[in-house]
């Protein structure tokens, strides 16, 4: 990369990415988790990932380049490849869920970060529609439940309950700790 313009096309292809890593996943996701409220919120979260992704087409568009040529987002990969490899070993039912807490928290605040910093290039190029556009998908994750502190302490609640019914110890290496933290201060 040379320049400030190159970096926001880079940004948006890997942005474009991980939303199509996130709609790959996420059925499989689907399919592992136990409670209802979380089911809703990830099918929920599929279907926003999808228009999301249409949104970052109409960036490519006004940018003037292509999406084909992006990569899988490394980071992305690396956040599944975990939630899988703890979900492979078949923990607990109810430990389960709250990996799937713990991963669609990371993944929100990943994404947070990068529109973000993605409508911040955009904004200095002077690219405003481009930055609406990135602005609008900002403002839908930062929304997200994932993100919010109200789900947070209902996943903190969940685990807690599900630890303190356990008769026999949690293998140190299933448990992601920590498994909450906000992180909002980053876009502000």
């Amino acid at each position: 990369m040379k320049n400030l313009r190159e970096l926001l096309e880079h940004e948006v292809r890997e942005l474009f990415a991980t939303e199509c890593q996130l709609m790959e996943a996420l059925p499989k996701i689907l399919r592992t988790s136990l409670q209802s409220s979380l089911k809703q919120t990830l099918q929920d979260y599929l279907g926003e990932t999808h228009l999301q992704i249409i949104r970052l087409e109409k960036v490519a568009k006004l940018l003037g380049i292509s999406l084909e040529s992006a990569e899988k987002c490394e980071g992305m990969k690396l956040l599944l490849e975990e939630v899988f490899s703890i979900i492979q070993d078949e923990p607990d039912p109810e430990l389960v869920d709250a990996v799937l807490f713990c991963m669609a928290q990371k993944v929100e605040h990943y994404e947070i970060v990068g529109y973000g910093t993605a409508r911040h290039f955009a904004r200095l190029l002077g690219e405003e529609e481009v930055a609406t556009l990135l602005g609008a998908t900002l403002e839908e994750e930062e929304k997200e439940p994932m993100a919010n502190p109200t789900l947070s302490t209902t996943a903190k609640s969940h685990v807690n309950e599900w630890s303190t019914h356990r008769t026999q110890p949690v293998r140190k290496e299933a448990l992601v700790v920590p498994l909450f933290t906000g992180l909002g201060w980053l876009t502000h």
